[in-house]
């Protein structure tokens, strides 16, 4: 079960290794990024998760499109026991 991004991210690599695209071109994140991930969803008709390794001004690599993950597999996310949907944290 997946504790954190990069287990995630490892579980979805070897459960769906056609769900991670990986992109080392660089990118723009002003634009670049969600056009890049717009046309593909539309092309696809799927919805991966994308990293983006190469960024313009920045070192550090983008994830994206996780929240539209269109596989999701049981066991990938650790859940907190007790906060389900519409729970607030720190609520009493």
């Amino acid at each position: 079960m997946a504790q954190d991004l990069s287990s995630f991210l490892e579980l979805v690599r070897n459960q769906s290794p056609e769900d991670v695209i990986n992109v080392s071109r660089e990118m723009d994140p002003s634009f670049e990024i969600t056009a890049t991930v717009v046309k593909a969803e539309r092309e696809a008709e799927r919805r991966p998760v994308f990293l983006f390794d190469n960024v313009k001004g920045t070192k550090f690599p983008v994830l994206t499109n996780l929240p539209a993950y269109s596989r999701p597999s049981p066991g990938l996310i650790s859940r907190t026991p007790g906060l389900g949907a519409g729970a607030q944290i720190g609520a009493q």
